[in-house]
C-alpha cells in the first residue's frame, strides 16, 4: 500500500488536473495493475511487504522521533506501528513535542536509483491529512542537485499530488528571510463537489484569473472568490460567510475595481454580479450554447493563495448540475497557465476507504507517475541523478482541508512498497561509432585514426557530396604501393556482446573489380581475434562507380574492446561515408554525432580504485572469470572504489547516456 500525500501545490510551474476515471477501475479496492510495459520487462530489487512484527520495522527503516515545526503534528517511532501484515501510520490528538497532533513518518536505512517504484496503500480517512510516498536525495550530489520527488502526496478524499522539488537552488528574500525553490507540480482529484477549493502553497502572481467549461448545457456559480495570501488560512468553500470567516483575508474577485466579464448570461435574475456578491443564494448562469467562461481582471498584479468556488445548485439538501468540466486558470503575461482542472470522464474515488497503487518510473531521462496502472504525468528528467531512500509519511497539514478532531484515531495503511528494476538495460544511445558521417572536419576531432603504407602515394581528403551542403565524404586515394591495403582507417570500440548492424556507404573509381576491393575487420587489441566472426578474417567489399549502401549483421560472441577498421587497396580512389554501428534491438538512431571526449582514466593505488572522469560514469568491476564486485554509478571529478582483491581486473565505463567510454585490464595490488 502506498502512503498518500497532501494536495500541496509548490509551484514554479503547476498545474492541477482534476481527472476522473472511470467507476469500474476504481471501485472498491484497485487491482493489482501491471507494471509498465508488461511485467515481464521488470524483475523485483527490493520489497516489504510488512508481514513481520512491529520491532522488525527497525531492520529496514528509520523513524521520525519529535517536532515538526513545519507541520501541524510532531511524529513519533509509537505511531508507525506493523501488524496484520500493513504498515499503520497513525494519527493521534495529544499534546507532543510541543503540538497538538502526533503522527509517524519513516524512511529507508537503503537508498536506491533508478527503477519503477510501487506502494500500494489507503489515505487516512479524514480531510486535513497528507498521505505521502516519496523520495529525497540526503546531500548535495556531484551530479545534479538535490531533490525531493513527491510520487504521490495525497489527500483525503479524493486528490493525487505529484511534486518534483529542486533543493539545491534556494534563494531567500534579503527583506522577508523567505525561502523558496524551483518546483513542479501536477495534481489530480478523482471526485466531484459542489464546493472546489484550490489553496497553493507557493502563491502565483497574476493579473487575470478565468475558469473556462465545456459544460453541455447551462451550470450555475453560487460564488467564485479570489483570495490574498493568508497566514491564518482560508475558510471552507460551502460557508454562507467564508469572506468573514477568517481573519486577514481579502477577495479580489469582490474588488470595486476587478472588471469581470462572461461568455454569457442564461437570463434575468442570473447576472453576471452575483457570481462574487458575498451570497450563496443568487448566482451567476452561463449561458446555454457554445464555450463558456468567466474572467477576473485585476487593476494591478495581485499575489494570489487561494481560489474558491461553489457551483451547481440546491434543491432541499441535494446539490443538482454540480459543474465536472472545467479549467481554473491564470494569466503568467503571455498565456494562460492551468491552476487547476477536472475531466468529466471520471466518477467518485475514495483513496480512504480503498486501497490503491501509486507509483513512479525513474530514469536518468525521464520521470513518470503513475495511478493503478495509468501514467498520470511524464516529464524529461533534469536534476535527479544520484541515489534516495523512500519515505512513507502522514502528516496533518492546513492546506490538506479543515483540521477536525475527525482526525484523531486515522491511519495511513500500507500494504506493500517494491523496487523493481528492468529485466534488460535501460535503452541507450545506439549509435557506437563517432563522427561516422565525417561531420568533423577539423585537426584532432575526426575519431577516426589513419595510417598510410606509402605516405607519398596515399592522400586522404574530404569530398563535398553536395555542393548545396555541408556534408562531406573521406576520399581513400591509393596510386601505388606494394602493400595489398595500402591505407588504413579505424576507431576504438568498447561493446557487449550482441548482435549489431554494420552500415555505410561506399563507391570506387577503379576500372576492374579485383581492384575495387577493400576490407573491414574487428580485431582484438589483445588477442587479434575478431569476436565478431570468431577468427581473423577480414570481409571484402567490392564497391560500384556508383554510391551503394552497405550493410552487414554481427554476431559478438564476447565483450570487445578494440577497433573497427577499414583496409583500401593499393590502386583507385575510394569515397566512404554514413558508416553506422547500432545494437539489434535497439531503435536505429539517425543523426549527426559531433565528437564527445568523455575522457576518463582509470588506475589502481593504494589499495584502491581511482577513476578520473569528464562526465558521471556506470562502473563495473570484474574477475577474469567474468564475476562482476562492482556495479555503481560515480560522479564526475575524481573518484575511489575500495576493493579487496587483487591481481588482473577487468573494468568498464559508460558515460550517464549509456555510451561505452573505456574498457581496460588493470593490474590490481590489493593493500588493505
Amino acid at each position: 500500500m502506498k502512503r498518500n500525500s497532501t494536495f500541496s501545490i509548490r509551484i514554479f510551474q503547476f498545474s492541477i488536473f482534476i481527472l476522473f476515471l472511470s467507476n469500474n477501475i476504481f471501485a472498491a479496492d484497485a487491482p493489482k495493475p501491471i507494471l509498465p510495459g508488461g511485467n515481464d520487462k521488470w524483475k523485483l530489487k527490493w520489497n516489504d511487504e510488512f508481514d513481520y512484527s512491529n520491532a522488525a520495522l527497525d531492520n529496514a527503516w528509520y523513524s521520525a522521533n519529535g517536532a515538526q515545526t513545519w507541520i501541524l503534528c510532531s511524529r513519533w517511532r509509537e505511531n508507525a506501528v506493523v501488524s496484520n501484515g500493513t504498515l499503520k501510520l497513525m494519527n493521534k490528538k495529544e499534546v507532543r513535542g510541543g503540538q497538538n497532533w502526533t503522527s509517524g513518518s519513516i524512511w529507508t536505512k537503503q537508498q536506491f536509483q533508478y527503477g519503477y517504484y510501487e506502494c500500494r496503500y489507503r489515505y487516512a480517512a479524514a480531510t486535513g491529512t497528507n498521505n505521502s510516498f516519496w523520495l529525497m536525495s540526503q546531500s548535495a550530489p556531484t551530479v545534479g542537485k538535490k531533490f525531493e520527488l513527491d510520487i504521490n502526496e495525497g489527500h483525503y478524499p479524493s486528490d493525487m499530488a505529484t511534486n518534483i522539488h529542486n533543493w539545491t537552488d534556494v534563494t531567500t528574500n534579503p527583506t522577508t528571510g523567505a525561502q523558496t525553490h524551483p518546483s513542479s507540480s501536477k495534481s489530480f482529484k478523482f471526485s466531484t463537489t459542489p464546493d472546489v477549493s484550490i489553496p497553493l502553497e507557493t502563491p502565483i502572481i497574476t493579473r487575470k484569473i478565468r475558469l473556462t467549461s465545456n459544460y453541455a448545457t447551462h451550470f450555475h456559480l453560487q460564488e467564485f472568490r479570489i483570495y490574498n495570501v493568508n497566514a491564518a488560512g482560508f475558510p471552507s468553500a460551502i460557508s454562507a460567510t467564508a469572506d468573514n470567516d477568517v481573519t486577514g483575508l481579502t477577495n479580489y474577485a469582490r474588488d470595486p475595481l476587478t472588471k469581470v466579464t462572461s461568455s454569457g448570461v442564461y437570463g434575468a435574475g442570473y447576472e453576471l454580479a452575483k457570481v462574487a456578491d458575498g451570497s450563496l443564494t443568487t448566482h451567476w448562469v452561463s449561458q446555454t450554447a457554445g464555450a463558456k467562461w468567466i474572467e477576473f481582471e485585476f487593476s494591478a498584479d495581485k499575489t494570489i493563495g487561494c481560489i474558491q468556488f461553489v457551483s451547481g445548485w440546491l434543491s432541499g439538501t441535494t446539490y443538482n448540475n454540480i459543474l465536472d468540466d472545467y479549467k481554473v486558470q491564470y494569466l503568467n503575461g503571455t498565456e494562460w497557465v492551468d491552476i487547476q482542472s477536472l475531466d468529466p470522464s471520471v466518477a467518485g474515488v475514495n483513496f480512504g476507504r480503498d486501497f490503491h497503487y501509486f507509483g513512479l518510473k525513474w530514469s536518468a531521462d525521464s520521470l513518470a507517475f503513475y495511478c493503478d496502472g495509468k501514467q498520470m504525468r511524464s516529464v524529461k528528467n533534469d536534476f535527479c541523478f544520484s541515489p534516495a531512500p523512500v519515505y512513507l509519511s502522514e502528516a496533518i497539514i492546513s492546506w490538506a482541508g479543515t483540521v477536525t478532531d475527525a482526525i484523531d484515531g486515522t491511519q495511513m495503511e500500507v500494504d506493500y512498497v517494491r523496487i523493481y528494476d528492468p529485466t534488460t538495460p535501460s535503452a541507450t544511445p545506439t549509435e557506437q561509432l563517432l563522427n561516422g558521417g565525417f561531420e568533423v572536419t577539423t585537426a584532432g576531432s575526426i575519431n577516426w585514426e589513419m595510417t598510410r603504407d606509402l605516405l607519398n602515394y596515399t592522400s586522404y581528403s574530404w569530398l563535398k557530396t553536395d555542393p548545396g551542403d555541408k556534408l562531406v565524404s573521406l576520399r581513400v586515394k591509393s596510386e601505388s604501393s606494394s602493400n595489398p591495403f595500402a591505407a588504413i582507417l579505424g576507431q576504438k570500440v568498447a561493446l557487449d556482446k550482441g548482435e549489431y548492424l554494420l552500415r555505410f556507404k561506399a563507391r570506387s573509381s577503379a576500372v576492374l573489380p579485383a581492384d575495387n576491393k577493400f576490407v573491414f575487420k574487428f580485431s582484438n587489441m589483445y588477442t587479434d581475434k575478431t569476436m565478431f566472426m570468431n577468427d581473423s578474417t577480414p570481409r571484402v567489399v567490392i564497391p560500384t562507380p556508383e554510391w551503394k549502401s552497405y550493410s552487414y549483421k554481427l554476431n559478438l560472441k564476447e565483450d570487445y574492446s578494440g577497433k573497427i577498421t577499414f583496409g583500401f587497396g593499393n590502386l583507385g580512389t575510394f569515397d566512404l561515408d554514413s558508416i553506422s554501428l547500432v545494437r539489434l534491438g535497439d531503435a536505429v538512431v539517425s543523426a549527426v554525432h559531433a565528437p564527445a571526449t568523455n575522457k576518463v582514466e582509470v588506475y589502481g593505488a593504494n589499495g584502491k580504485l581511482v577513476i578520473k572522469s569528464e562526465t558521471s560514469q556506470h562502473i563495473e568491476v570484474y574477475n577474469l572469470d567474468g564475476s562482476m564486485l562492482v556495479s555503481t554509478q560515480v560522479p564526475e571529478g575524481e573518484s575511489y572504489i575500495t576493493l579487496k582483491r587483487s591481481g588482473i581486473l577487468l573494468v568498464r565505463l559508460r558515460n550517464k547516456d549509456g555510451v561505452a567510454t573505456k574498457k581496460v585490464l588493470i593490474s590490481f595490488d590489493k593493500k588493505i
